[in-house]
């Protein structure tokens, strides 16, 4: 941040990239803020929230090895 002038993003505008991006593409999410939805992982299979990130700590981890502990999908994550 040092010199660093420009504005923060606004949260609409995360939002609203977040959201396209969640469409096309897996494992979408927005770092530097504070939001739940947009700061987890979520599984391709069931779309439940296996990584749940606080910041930048990990919360909850549900996957074993590269699979869903809820559904057992392979989701292509490395940790």
């Amino acid at each position: 941040m040092y010199k660093f002038s420009n504005p923060p993003t606004p949260f609409d505008t995360l939002r609203r990239f977040y959201e396209i991006a969640s469409k096309k593409l897996n494992y979408v999410y927005v770092g530097n803020i504070l939001w739940e939805e947009g700061e987890s992982t979520y599984c391709k299979g069931c779309k439940k929230p296996i990584i749940v990130r606080d910041g930048y700590f990990i919360k909850e981890y549900h996957l074993k090895g590269d699979r869903c502990e809820f559904c057992n999908a392979q989701n292509n994550i490395v940790v």
